[in-house]
């Protein structure tokens, strides 16, 4: 083995590593060098696994005579007198320490018998660790007094003596063979790294291939630490740099220096930033070690990855990097016709592979066009295009652009073949995108192509300045994946709207590379500190006009008065403190947690092949082709090992050509189903290479959506805001008359569902508008699928009346029976609500239904509210709000935790106000013995009724030959409900994953199938995460075909649903499970079965609302015998 060198791939190489490295090169010893490891939370610069042991290494960038005791601070003295104060590093020494023993010794020393499983634990003593803090120097009269028992592991050594310190150290107790540094490389998940990687000048420069001026640095990633004037101070991974910003435009450092003040000192966020192409300074004397200059591309927060497509935006006017994140999604003519030419153009442009005549090609292009109008009938009729001769003028228009775009094909020349829609992210430029065309040969992008249904620049007859920004940006991001230059000129613009030369190249230079970045900077700044630099932001009174014209015009008015904190005495006219005040905290809410599931999501990207398939984030396999459905592409992927990923039905993910997103080609998919040896997915274009990967996608629809809701309470309607913040008093009152807000409170079984389609069916009868807005789509099926089961639809067609938004039934044939005049009914998911379609469809509905309620915060349910009679439905004793991030303690808050339906709840309840408040107090769905336990517990105060048809009700067998067998105790009818102890495995390496739990649950399937129990209809399993409903289903598939999808889930992916049997399995012994720490989850696992519920697991494990369910008189416990 002798050197092998281990390196986080989070981070970045520098000198100080290769310095390490060059120490041991030459060795014959067996060392493991370790950079860049975190282990809970702490940061190791490096540490060194040997047969002496294991050492830690930091190192102070610093040279001189060195005072250091115990407990005062310790001081450097240079040549020159000049003295630097470097503060005590003991402490943070002994927490690494302890970290580091910590690591290996908790959970009954999990860690230690992983690496070490050759040798008796007992013998090994983690106490054995080692600390080396170095120096470029130190003098020979350093005063170095420290006590004695920190002496015996700690050394302070120079670079010079580094190495014979290293030799010279007792080989202890705790020592390290080839096998287990690689197994410990395993654990901390930590990879080795080729000998031709360890280089810092391992990455590739697009600026060098473009400039006269080679860069000294190609890359520095870190984490800013300090700002001072235009020196920036940043810690990359174990080395600090100081770099001087010498751009000729500030702006950028002022961006730097806004994003530092409310990120780093204002959220306690970190402030990640990654630089390209750096110079070093001329000057030898200089304290800086690299300067930014002209040429530098900055990227702030790379995790955050902007949508390139959002540069378009701030054409019309910068101003909208701050409104667009508040402002719903457009939808008019313009919009449309650019979709519409976008689908033409892949029929126009030739194929070498299936060469077609012109004729050909303008037909095909018209029939996309058609399909794709035909499928958005309700997005056409809303903008007034669906028939008569507004519709033909819009075809002629787009008949106008093919044309346009057909002269073009025939005098250019294309080489390679023609892909569009292609998926590209670069975690370095903290961008993604999709590129409209592309030309490829051998896998390799040659040709980059962007179309635009407009004209050129009015002044200049070119290119849009925010349109080359755009396709710059593609090819920058082209030219890092591919470490290379494009072989074709420049990336181009065409326009379809333009009368002559409708190509445009862009110009790539270090200016058009420094404005990508910039802007880039621009929009994200701005969506976190809600400013625009001041010379962008002044130009805006030259144009007047483009201010009268915007739509956004009001939302940059009001987001200007919460910066400037233009507050009003007398609650007249202006803002008040007040607001301004929940205003920020709630945008600090959105953004903090934004940041860090970014970055959770890049370092999860970023981990091993094996980690990730561990931690049910990746899954592996063959892809086969099937078929076209419609305009997606099909594809069915055999798995390489059964299926124990995290991933569900309808889930968008990544499919990947490499195990990461930056190496090879990437495309974004939707699985259709998922089962234990396959997967289907749908993909919006044919894939043109060999995907090998699935793997999580960071979906941001959610922040969207919480951005506009935010920005409706506060100034769209503000009642709501008051609704939520008001105290309850004479005005209160007046307020929830005005809105007209009315209370549903639903316990499990009660029949919301069926108290909302009962509602509605009279509503329509009544000639009402109305809009049901649910959290999730499987809520919104239960009610379009009700409803169109009602007697009222026999007589009357339910696409006419019932339309469901963005989800496309409406297809060739009975498209054109659709009109959005005939609609009474929109159903849409709370994401649904981003779009302009709803509220450009219907003003005002007379009816607004918010169900699910209970799992909507502030920000969410703010989308509602649609309605002149605005009707909440939900139960705050089941599933809450979903906050995807760990809320520090600013926001652990009721504010932030609870759901707006309790809040509203609880005020409105409590007073009666106007009889609002509507309890559903008859429960229809389980036997009494079911009901016993939760309804006890938790809705103890409202006094439920059992429907005496259910509450005796007991399962139903088709004989009784289900007596004789040998489980009869848990087939019983008369034991409605039942513990199957399994007792857990303490050595039990995956807890979120019980194989014991899902083979006992596995087999009670079997033998309730086996005595014609249906297992579509009558039975469900309900498991607390992902990875253990996956591991069931495998199980349940090998012996059962033509399984349900539905069958078995998560307790959140269960709410609303109710089987004859439900099994849960709680997957003993995990600490983070939702059963056990959040009653509202145990709630609606307890109460989704109607005549026989098991829980399955290990009750010396389980917490005690779960435990106690054994004493509720009803509840039998079975000890499983797993033989």
């Amino acid at each position: 083995m002798a050197l092998t060198v281990f390196q986080n791939q989070n981070t970045t190489y520098s000198n100080k590593d290769q310095f390490i490295i060059d120490s041991f090169s030459d060795t014959d010893m067996d060392i493991g060098l370790f950079f860049g490891v975190s282990l809970n939370g702490v940061f190791f610069d490096c540490l060194i696994l040997s047969p002496k042991g294991i050492s830690i290494i930091e190192y102070q960038e610093c040279s001189g005579r060195l005072e250091a005791s115990d407990f005062e601070d310790w001081i450097i003295e240079d040549s020159k007198n000049n003295s630097v104060n470097i503060g005590n590093p003991i402490e943070k020494i002994k927490n690494q320490r302890f970290a580091l023993m910590d690591f290996f010794n908790d959970n009954q020393q999990e860690n230690l018998n992983k690496i070490f499983i050759n040798k008796m634990s007992g013998n090994l003593d983690t106490r054995h660790i080692s600390f080396f803090l170095f120096f470029d120097s130190l003098s020979t009269d350093s005063n170095i007094s420290l006590g004695k028992k920190i002496s015996m592991w700690f050394e302070c050594v120079s670079k010079k003596t580094f190495v014979s310190e290293f030799d010279g150290l007792r080989t202890s107790q705790f020592t390290f063979s080839p096998d287990e540094i690689q197994r410990f490389s395993n654990v901390v998940e930590i990879s080795k790294i080729k000998n031709e990687q360890i280089s810092i000048e391992s990455k590739y420069c697009f600026v060098c291939d473009y400039s006269a001026r080679k860069c000294d640095q190609k890359n520095i990633n870190g984490y800013i630490v300090d700002i001072v004037d235009n020196i920036i101070t940043i810690q990359a991974r174990n080395n600090k740099f100081l770099i001087e910003y010498q751009k000729n435009d500030l702006s950028e450092l002022q961006l730097i220096k806004d994003f530092y003040l409310n990120v780093h000192m204002r959220m306690k966020v970190n402030f990640e930033i990654n630089l390209l192409h750096l110079i070093r300074p001329s000057d030898t004397g200089s304290s800086s070690d690299f300067i930014i200059t002209d040429y530098t591309i900055v990227t702030i927060q790379p995790s955050w990855l902007v949508n390139v497509t959002d540069f378009t935006t701030l054409s019309f006017c910068e101003r909208q990097a701050i409104t667009k994140q508040f402002s719903k999604n457009p939808i008019n003519e313009p919009i449309l016709k650019g979709i519409s030419v976008n689908e033409a153009i892949k029929d126009l442009i030739p194929d070498p592979d299936n060469i077609l005549t012109k004729k050909d090609r303008i037909h095909n292009a018209y029939q996309s066009v058609g399909r794709y109008l035909r499928n958005n009938i309700i997005e056409c009729g809303v903008v007034g295009i669906d028939s008569g001769q507004p519709k033909e003028d819009f075809k002629d228009k787009i008949k106008s652009e093919i044309k346009n775009i057909v002269n073009w094909i025939d005098n250019r020349d294309f080489k390679g073949k023609p892909k569009f829609e292609e998926f590209i992210i670069s975690p370095e430029l903290g961008l993604r995108g999709k590129l409209d065309i592309v030309f490829k040969e051998n896998d390799e992008i040659l040709d980059i192509i962007e179309l635009k249904s407009s004209k050129k620049d009015y002044f200049t007859n070119g290119i849009q300045f925010y349109h080359e920004l755009q396709v710059v940006a593609y090819c920058m991001m082209v030219m890092l994946k591919q470490k290379k230059k494009l072989d074709q000129s420049a990336p181009s613009v065409i326009y379809s709207r333009a009368s002559v030369g409708i190509e445009t190249n862009a110009t790539l230079n270090f200016e058009t590379f420094s404005n990508v970045s910039k802007f880039r900077n621009i929009l994200l700044s701005s969506s976190i500190g809600l400013k625009l630099p001041m010379d962008i932001d002044d130009h805006h009174a030259k144009y007047k006009k483009k201010c009268i014209a915007c739509s956004n015009s009001d939302i940059y008015k009001n987001i200007s008065m919460i910066k400037k904190r233009k507050v009003s005495s007398d609650n007249q006219g202006l803002i008040t403190k007040s607001k301004i005040d929940n205003f920020e905290y709630w945008y600090d809410f959105l953004n903090s947690s934004k940041i860090d599931s970014y970055l959770k999501y890049n370092n999860l990207m970023h981990k091993s092949v094996e980690s990730r398939k561990q931690k049910g984030k990746l899954i592996e396999g063959e892809f086969v082709y099937v078929d076209k459905v419609f305009n997606q592409w099909k594809y069915n992927v055999l798995l390489s090992d059964n299926n124990q990923s995290d991933f569900r039905d309808k889930d968008l993910v990544l499919i990947m050509e490499k195990e990461n997103y930056y190496d090879g080609a990437v495309k974004v998919a939707e699985i259709d189903v998922i089962t234990n040896s396959k997967c289907e997915i749908l993909v919006n274009e044919k894939i043109d290479f060999q995907p090998r990967f699935i793997a999580t996608y960071y979906n941001d629809s959610s922040d969207k959506i919480n951005n506009i809701g935010l920005y409706n309470a506060f100034f769209e309607n503000d009642k709501i805001y008051r609704l939520f913040y008001d105290k309850v008093d004479a005005s209160y009152n007046d307020l929830i008359k005005d809105l007209d807000v009315n209370l549903i409170l639903g316990p499990p079984g009660s029949g919301k569902t069926t108290t909302i389609c009962n509602k509605i069916i009279d509503d329509i009868n009544n000639d009402r508008t109305v809009f049901v807005m649910c959290f999730t789509n499987r809520a919104l099926d239960e009610i379009e699928d009700r409803l169109a089961e009602n007697d009222y639809f026999n007589q009357n067609n339910f696409q006419d009346i019932v339309y469901r938004f963005n989800r496309k039934k409406y297809h060739s044939n009975n498209a054109n029976q659709v009109s959005s005049g005939k609609i009474k009914v929109f159903l849409s998911t709370v994401h649904g609500t981003r779009s302009e379609i709803i509220s450009k469809w219907q003003k005002q509905f007379d009816v607004c239904y918010i169900d699910e309620a209970s799992q909507l915060n502030f920000t969410m349910c703010a989308n509602g509210f649609l309605g002149k009679k605005n009707i909440l439905v939900g139960d705050f004793n089941q599933l809450p709000p979903l906050i995807s991030t760990k809320l520090s303690s600013k926001f652990d808050t009721n504010t932030i935790k609870n759901s707006f339906f309790e809040n509203l709840w609880d005020k409105i309840a409590k007073d009666n106000i106007g009889g609002r408040c509507e309890y559903l107090k008859v429960q229809y769905r389980m036997n009494k013995e079911i009901a016993a336990y939760p309804f006890s517990k938790w809705y103890g105060d409202f006094n439920v009724q059992n429907f005496k048809e259910i509450a005796d009700g007991r399962l139903d067998y088709k004989d009784d030959n289900w007596e004789n067998d040998d489980f009869r105790e848990i087939l019983d009818p008369e034991n409605p409900s039942l513990w199957v102890q399994v007792d857990s495995v303490s050595d039990n390496q995956d807890k979120r994953v019980s194989i014991d739990e899902a083979k006992a649950c596995s087999q009670i399937i079997e033998k309730f199938i086996e005595y014609g129990q249906d297992i579509n209809e009558k039975i469900g399993v309900i498991a607390p995460f992902r990875r253990q409903v996956n591991e069931i289903k495998n199980l349940v598939s090998l012996s059962v075909d033509d399984v349900d999808k539905k069958l078995i889930d998560t307790v959140d992916r269960f709410q609303g649903s109710q089987k004859e049997i439900v099994i849960i399995s709680i997957c003993s012994g995990e600490n983070d499970n939702f059963l056990e720490t959040d009653y509202r989850r145990l709630n609606v696992a307890l109460t989704r079965s109607r005549f026989k519920r098991i829980i399955v697991g290990d009750m010396n494990k389980a917490g005690k609302d779960l435990r106690e369910i054994l004493n509720d008189g009803y509840t039998q416990k079975i000890h499983w015998n797993k033989s």
